[in-house]
């Protein structure tokens, strides 16, 4: 049973990709440097990130709403509803209340405004992938007024994630930024639970 259960586990977490996880500690693993206008997401209208030899990524105002942002994720990730996205950031300005980060669907976006402090050190960051952590979808303060998403539209973004966005964009003027350890991955509670649910239905499908 361990042995049908392990291969489950990772045939499940093959297909729902199991999250995601970047460190940069060796090149910008695909990141690009986008824009992000009235929520119009263009992820890679900037070439690639620059990467920081020391492992992390620097951001700069690169474009008229300069962001960072990952590789197309493939969508598939709708396990992490729930879990919490983290990141290590540091800007050397502040700015009050904007889009600090994104979730692209194909269809839709899904915005998490904070007010961001100028640090001398990276800062981490804990997001809890839900609405109890004040996402809006396609909009935002900073741009209006911000629609609180729902529960079953945040999943939805998860289950068709294909970009996840950082701003460089937070003080009038030349920006400094830098950003590492972007990783949002179930927790293995949660993979269990979808081996055992692939079990139970192949046995039914019998």
């Amino acid at each position: 049973m361990r042995k049908v259960l392990a291969f489950t586990l990772l045939a499940v977490g093959t297909a729902a990709h199991a999250g995601f996880s970047f460190t940069f500690d060796t090149g910008s693993e695909g990141w690009t440097k986008g824009d992000i206008s009235n929520l119009n997401i263009q992820p890679d209208t900037n070439g690639s990130a620059d990467w920081d030899a020391a492992g992390f990524l620097r951001g700069t105002d690169h474009g008229a709403y300069a962001f960072l942002f990952s590789p197309d994720l493939g969508g598939g990730h709708g396990e992490l509803f729930g879990q919490n996205l983290t990141l290590d950031f540091q800007s050397n300005g502040a700015q009050a209340k904007i889009p600090f980060l994104v979730l692209r669907s194909s269809t839709d976006t899904l915005v998490l405004e904070r007010a961001i402090s100028a640090t001398a050190g990276m800062q981490p960051y804990s997001i809890a992938l839900s609405d109890a952590s004040d996402w809006s979808i396609n909009s935002s303060d900073y741009h209006g007024t911000a629609v609180l998403a729902t529960n079953a539209q945040i999943q939805a973004v998860l289950n068709d994630l294909r970009f996840v966005g950082v701003t460089t964009d937070l003080a009038s003027g030349s920006d400094s930024t830098m950003l590492d350890n972007v990783n949002a991955v179930p927790e293995p509670g949660t993979l269990a639970a979808l081996a055992l649910g692939v079990l139970a239905a192949r046995r039914r499908r019998r």
